[in-house]
């Protein structure tokens, strides 16, 4: 479905509410199966760098959770 959003933004030049309605007209389902598409799902695809090939795996890594208390704050020991 990704695949899809993209051609018909990058190669049908189709605005970002023409691929909505298209996906609805189509009756495509959403992730959900039970919404219509809206723009701004549709818009949140197209900018999203896993979608685009932009992201990779394993650029993060797990770290415990420090709390962010007024007094590190006021220290600049964040």
């Amino acid at each position: 479905m990704v695949g899809e959003v993209y051609r018909l933004y990058a190669e049908e030049f189709l605005s970002i509410g023409a691929i909505t309605r298209e996906l609805n007209v189509r009756k495509i389902p959403t992730r959900k199966a039970i919404s219509k598409w809206e723009r701004s799902t549709v818009w949140a695809m197209l900018r999203n760098p896993a979608y685009s090939g932009k992201a990779c795996y394993g650029k993060t890594e797990h770290a415990e959770r420090q709390r962010i208390t007024k007094p590190l704050r006021a220290k600049g020991d964040m």
